[in-house]
């Protein structure tokens, strides 16, 4: 199971925060869509994926919603650079575990994604002794 999964359309986005995530120890792939996304996880699980919302033709509620019928011990982060209050209500309805607004710090996605990794690895019973909440 490889640890986290980022799903942006804008290039740059996905492979600055694919990056970010190898240089700090973590196994991270991407994807450039929610449906490429969806055709990958047919193959591969993660325990947490990080997605873009809006998205051209699927946006990261639908693609969260889809992958809860399938996938439902898997930690969602919701991400966008258009927060609106109804968004996070939907996100929380479609099965997104939290949301973080671009743009983020280096800091504040690392800390986001290891309460992320910290808490599925409970929920699965597994342990980590690498993951770093305290940034």
């Amino acid at each position: 199971m490889k640890d986290i999964l980022v799903i942006d359309d804008v290039e740059i986005m996905r492979e600055v925060l694919t990056d970010l995530l190898l240089d700090n120890g973590y196994i991270a792939q991407n994807c450039a869509s929610a449906s490429e996304a969806l055709e990958l996880l047919k193959s591969e699980s993660f325990k947490m994926i990080v997605s873009d919302l809006h998205m051209p033709n699927m946006t990261g509620i639908e693609f969260c919603e889809e992958l809860r019928k399938s996938n439902p011990m898997t930690y969602v982060l919701a991400m966008t650079g258009h927060p609106q209050v109804f968004e996070i209500v939907e996100c929380r309805d479609a099965g997104f575990d939290d949301y973080i607004t671009k743009p983020y710090t280096e800091k504040e996605i690392l800390k986001r994604v290891g309460i992320g990794l910290y808490k599925i690895d409970g929920w699965l019973g597994l342990t980590q002794d690498n993951i770093n909440i305290n940034y």
